[in-house]
């Protein structure tokens, strides 16, 4: 990224200080080091995002995500576009035009997508907890800010690091927020997976009150098939780029369909991102969400 794009990002180190470190990681052998690749961000062009794909071939780095920037509230971001400080961030024809790019390049240099945002260059990176994390599996959450899934109740621990640890020291509970999980959740984490993963497979779809999901669901697909965001196969959903990169709206409305099928109208679930975008944080925020970007 170029100097102006890091600085919009609240990112102080020099490009290449960031290439040499994960260099000298990823060339260690012990662990899989996966990047986080943002791109939307304000002065981050077409050319500097490709730039930016290369960067990540040359570090060695096993593997990257690349993640939409999403920006809401009273971000920092926003109100230095107010003020006239800072270009605002990319539209979302831009950034769909920056994931087309992406996927094109990793599929020219093979390398494997595992899900719509994630790819790996080798069988070190697996996503296997950005993956399992999708289903109805359950997750222990460990540190501040993490967020699991037990016992059919979804929780989360002190999102502040002072916070958490103040918990730690008292002997209190290091969690927020816990809310008992509705009983339809499996039939909703499935769609989640599915979507993330980038193939609805009527197979590994739960059923909803005895009745297949897919089946229910089709009309819906056929709609989204016109306008060139999925392909149907039978009994499958794929999704095609377009529809890969508005993933995140599709699982929503799929979501939101079944929901209408609902009597007792459980709340609809939080934490749609499922790791296709990153939020920058707000003033109030920032601390907690830091490394957001």
């Amino acid at each position: 990224m170029t100097l102006k794009v890091r600085r919009s990002a609240k990112r102080l180190d020099d490009r290449e200080v960031v290439m040499e470190r994960v260099s000298q990681l990823a060339a260690r052998d012990e662990a899989p080091i996966v990047i986080d690749l943002l791109y939307g961000l304000p002065y981050q062009t077409l050319d500097v995002f490709e730039q930016d794909l290369k960067d990540y071939m040359e570090t060695g780095a096993h593997g990257v995500d690349l993640y939409q920037l999403v920006v809401s509230g009273s971000a920092p971001m926003l109100n230095l576009v107010e003020k006239g400080r800072s270009e605002p961030p990319a539209s979302s024809a831009e950034k769909a035009a920056m994931y087309e790019m992406g996927v094109n390049f990793m599929n020219k240099h093979f390398v494997k997508q595992l899900s719509v945002n994630h790819w790996a260059r080798d069988n070190r990176e697996r996503s296997q907890y950005n993956s399992v994390a999708k289903t109805f599996a359950e997750v222990m959450p460990l540190g501040a800010g993490a967020g699991g899934n037990i016992g059919g109740y979804g929780m989360m621990h002190h999102r502040t690091l002072d916070a958490y640890m103040e918990a730690m020291r008292t002997g209190k509970t290091t969690i927020a927020m816990m809310s008992k999980q509705s009983r339809y959740e499996p039939v909703l984490a499935s769609l989640k997976a599915g979507f993330d993963s980038g193939v609805v497979r009527r197979s590994l779809l739960v059923n909803f009150e005895g009745e297949d999901t897919f089946d229910l669901l089709l009309p819906l697909f056929k709609i989204w098939q016109q306008n060139g965001l999925v392909e149907l196969h039978d009994d499958y959903l794929v999704l095609t780029v377009a529809g890969a990169f508005w993933c995140v709206t599709l699982a929503q409305g799929a979501i939101a369909a079944i929901n209408t099928l609902i009597k007792d109208k459980p709340v609809m679930p939080k934490g749609m991102t499922m790791g296709h975008g990153k939020t920058m944080p707000t003033h109030k925020d920032n601390k907690a969400n830091n490394n957001a970007a």
